[in-house]
């Protein structure tokens, strides 16, 4: 016998040392149920325990550490209470785990050796500390394994213990006063919120761990001493002096949400949190150390490079990288096919799909549009079939790799619509013809079907159709190809969508544009399907905190919301295919802009990389914020404390060919005057000044202020329109090129088409800021001869009769809207 106990032994031994996998094969209930029954207690001691135990000291496989606690309480149960102090270290050490997989097992070990009475009193109250703070693990798993613990324990420890020992440590992260811990349900329904999972995360990963708590700690700690949360040092704590190595990560965390409450539950985790940090430390095995997802091609044998042209989409056969031949195993054989494929049975629903397959689906040409619809149209279409010989060689990896090309391709073409760059006929041609350096303006068409004030335009992204919505609650969508097409007919919308109350803001969602964000003074936002004008969606806000939405601004499914009352959200506005019909976005973040700075008019987001967001506000000041921090990184007010700021534009650069936007445009109340800023140094580049009735700089409160812009990206010329209805055109390389093209002084189609009027824009340097500013001439130089004689203006007006609400450049049309609901289409 006993020299069976030492074959078995050495076998038990044997298998421990080798490979991890045959670490997972051995750890099984019923193989460890045989092997405890076979050896005595001393035994299973001395040699399950002892070689279990060292899977705690693998530091890569984090599964094996969890196979430790998964089995520990089968073990416990036979060896017995003796190997408590053994036990308790090793719990320990569990919880102080940076995976929350293994953090769940030895959670989940503590409540089985509990329940089965093999902790004794003082081993369970030295765990206490470190398992009742993931009440407020932002881990749902996490928080239910401690409630289960708390269960048990309400059931094996007496009433004393409970409310002596127990009771103090939980009630801190309830809110009620329970008299018993055993219904789990109850318990679960009085747990305080959880901490944030961003804030969770940024403190465990990204900031100075043990610092930022000894930090917390003191500030706690001196709002105990003053008085409570409201004592003077806790009411103005935003306004306290921060750590010079503390302040960023600080007003990072108070971004992401970081308040008394969620500060208190990072206190209860300092000495979990300070554990976890010195265990991966120790073990090496940092996450900023990984490189996930990556691979090393040089340690991959036969490599067959690809190349993918990203603007024609060709996919062609590059170099072959060989190496000494090896067998696949059959995994990889599943993944990447064998020599002797299953034969894929190919029924295609018409005759442009079976010519797509037969090109191969990781060879074909990508088409921007339809591209995920052709690749969802494939895949359905494959049917395995061993009996037919009309089949393609394919697998799964190459579907996945025709999506990832697909998609990166959509996102390539879309950054560069968005930088302005020039791409192929085929792929970047507008659905109007290009803008070109004609002077000249020609009203194209002329829709009156708003009956309020239009408030907003908004281009899809392909820029075949455009959005307006007004007042009037109407939404309409209108297509510019037809305008183009049909310049000589009647032009009547597309698709009209009625929310009946009134609409503050419109964008098109998603990179197709097959839906549109409104945004309306009840407090919504609303997401309709653009194709079928219908409901899919709506999320609410606050009417007292946040009040009602009044500018969007999206970016392909993000979309960021400005409130009345100074709130910022950004949403994330993904559905899934099916529709998601009532699926409310999701809340990325959302923020509240300082009161301080008065009321916030407007903002504007980079629409190359969304790297920063710039707001104005009527306390004469543009804040600008970095989004990928998400953090002010500056504010600066206007050099005149007249002007108020009325609205922003993001700014293109001059050339139309740059790839960055650093600059913005604002307008301010003042004799309508614009400044160009740039972002790096707070500094104005350019001030277009369209009033003759005063010298640039001379400021006064007037009732002509600019308000719409639009930049065309690919010319960087810039057009304006002001309260009085009057468009400009203005060109900051060459003055000359800057024109007045309609408005009071410019009415009939005669004085607007006219090329022969000279331009009345002057450059000049003032205060070290170039100034375009309107030269005082006489109007009858710019009005028509025959309107100045006719007293009774006998030729038509065309001109817009109030003010500009909105501008979009589309090729060579320039659509404007009004505060009268009428949109025009110039050339």
């Amino acid at each position: 016998m006993r020299a069976l106990h030492e074959a078995v032994n050495e076998i038990f031994v044997n298998l421990c040392g080798s490979d991890n996998n045959v670490k997972h094969s051995l750890m099984s209930r019923e193989t460890l149920g045989k092997l405890c029954h076979f050896f005595s207690r001393q035994e299973s001691s001395d040699v399950l325990l002892s070689h279990m135990i060292t899977f705690l000291n693998d530091k890569v496989d984090w599964r094996l550490r969890c196979t430790f606690y998964e089995y520990c309480s089968l073990t416990a149960s036979v060896i017995g209470r003796q190997i408590t102090f053994i036990l308790k270290s090793l719990l320990q050490q569990g919880l102080h785990d940076y995976e929350e997989f293994v953090q769940l097992r030895a959670l989940w070990c503590i409540c089985s050796l509990c329940g089965d009475q093999l902790l004794d009193k003082s081993a369970i109250y030295e765990l206490l500390p470190d398992t009742i703070p993931f009440l407020a693990h932002p881990n749902e798993w996490l928080r239910m394994a401690a409630v289960n613990i708390l269960s048990v324990l309400d059931n094996t420890l007496s009433v004393a213990d409970v409310h002596c020992k127990l009771m103090p440590l939980v009630a801190p992260f309830l809110t009620e006063k329970l008299i018993r811990l055993n219904n789990t349900f109850v318990v679960s329904l009085c747990l305080r919120p959880p901490i944030p999972r961003p804030i969770w995360s940024y403190v465990v990963d990204s900031s100075p761990l043990v610092p930022l708590l000894e930090h917390l700690v003191d500030k706690r700690m001196l709002i105990a001493l003053d008085g409570g949360p409201d004592s003077i040092y806790a009411t103005s704590r935003n306004q306290q002096p921060k750590p010079t190595q503390l302040e960023p990560y600080l007003r990072r965390l108070e971004n992401l949400g970081l308040n008394d409450e969620f500060e208190e539950k990072l206190i209860l985790f300092q000495n979990v949190l300070t554990k976890m940090d010195s265990f991966r430390k120790g073990m090496g095995a940092r996450r900023t150390d990984e490189r996930n997802g990556v691979l090393d091609l040089a340690t991959i044998p036969n490599v067959k490079l690809h190349k993918f042209d990203l603007v024609s989409g060709d996919h062609k056969s590059a170099e072959v990288k060989k190496s000494p031949s090896v067998d696949m195993n059959p995994e990889w054989q599943a993944m990447f096919g064998e020599e002797q494929r299953a034969m894929i049975n190919v029924q295609p629903t018409n005759s442009s799909l079976s010519s797509v397959f037969l090109d191969g689906l990781s060879a074909g040409d990508v088409h921007e549009a339809d591209s995920s619809a052709m690749v969802a149209s494939t895949i359905s279409n494959l049917v395995v079939d061993h009996s037919h010989n009309f089949a393609v060689r394919s697998s799964e990896c190459d579907v996945m790799l025709s999506r990832l090309l697909a998609h990166k391709r959509e996102r390539y073409l879309q950054h560069q619509r968005l930088s302005g760059a020039h791409g192929t006929p085929d792929s970047t041609a507008p659905a109007v013809p290009l803008p070109t350096s004609r002077v000249g303006t020609r009203l194209v068409a002329q829709f009156h079907e708003h009956s309020d004030a239009v408030n907003r335009l908004c281009l899809s992204p392909s820029g075949s159709h455009f959005a307006s919505a007004g007042n009037d609650g109407l939404m309409k969508i209108w297509s510019v190809s037809r305008i183009y097409k049909d310049q000589s007919a009647a032009t009547r919308a597309d698709a009209t969508f009625s929310y009946k109350r009134k609409i503050n803001s419109i964008q098109f969602v998603g990179s197709l544009g097959k839906r549109l964000a409104i945004a309306s003074d009840d407090c919504r936002v609303t997401v309709v399907d653009a194709e079928r004008m219908a409901f899919i969606t709506t999320i609410g806000f606050e009417k007292d905190e946040d009040g009602p939405p009044v500018e969007l601004y999206a970016s392909d499914n993000v979309l960021y919301v400005l409130t009345h009352h100074g709130s910022i959200f950004c949403l994330d506005c993904r559905m899934p295919t099916n529709g998601g019909i009532g699926r409310k976005p999701l809340v990325l973040w959302s923020h509240r802009i300082n009161n301080a700075y008065g009321l916030i008019t407007s903002f504007c987001v980079d629409p190359v990389g969304q790297n920063w967001m710039c707001l104005t506000s009527t306390n004469r000041n543009v804040i600008l914020w970095d989004l990928r921090f998400g953090i002010e990184v500056s504010n600066w007010p206007h050099p005149n404390k007249l002007c108020r700021m009325l609205r922003c534009w993001p700014a293109f650069p001059l050339d139309g060919h740059g790839r960055l936007c650093s600059e913005v445009w604002t307008s301010s109340s003042c004799s309508g005057e614009l400044s160009r800023w740039k972002l790096e140094t707070s500094q104005r580049s350019y001030v277009l000044w369209p009033t003759s009735a005063r010298k640039p700089f001379n400021y006064a409160d007037d009732k002509n202020v600019t308000t719409a812009l639009a930049t065309c990206p690919l010319t960087g010329r810039i057009f304006t329109g002001d309260s009085v209805g009057a468009l400009r055109s203005w060109n900051l390389l060459n003055p000359k090129e800057c024109y007045y093209l309609s408005g009071p002084e410019k009415r009939t189609p005669e004085a607007i088409s006219s090329s022969s009027l000279r331009s009345t824009i002057k450059r000049s340097t003032f205060e070290m800021v170039e100034v375009f500013y309107e030269e005082a001439f006489e109007k009858k130089q710019r009005s028509s001869p025959a309107l100045s004689n006719s007293p009774l203006e006998a030729q038509v007006s065309v001109c817009h009769r109030s003010s500009i609400s909105d501008m979009l450049c589309c090729g060579e049309f320039l659509i404007s809207s009004s505060r009268d609901g009428v949109i025009k289409v110039w050339k």
